[in-house]
């Protein structure tokens, strides 16, 4: 059973870059060692340095390299500072 996940800051999990508002599940995870079957729960995964646990039913959100890019151009263009958080003035 999986723990559901929302990145705060940019992370790695599962092979892949995690970056802040991405929402994932952990998984457990079964190997062997010495022979013998071994179960790592997902719990073992989780980061308080760079995830919340969210909801079961919030829905999954992972962004591509491309969004990213997406929206470090348009932060540049309004005059923020790219990947600062925004105001709640700016916020319409």
């Amino acid at each position: 059973m999986g723990i559901k996940v929302k990145a705060t800051r940019m992370g790695y999990y599962g092979h892949l870059r995690r970056r802040p508002g991405d929402v994932f599940e952990l998984e457990d995870i079964e190997t062997t060692k010495n022979g013998k079957r071994v179960v790592i729960k997902a719990e073992t995964f989780f980061s308080q340095n760079w995830m919340v646990k969210v909801e079961g039913k919030t829905p999954a959100k992972v962004s591509t390299s491309q969004q990213a890019i997406n929206d470090a151009s348009a932060d540049i263009k309004s005059g923020r500072t790219p990947g600062a958080p925004v105001s709640s003035e700016e916020v319409i």
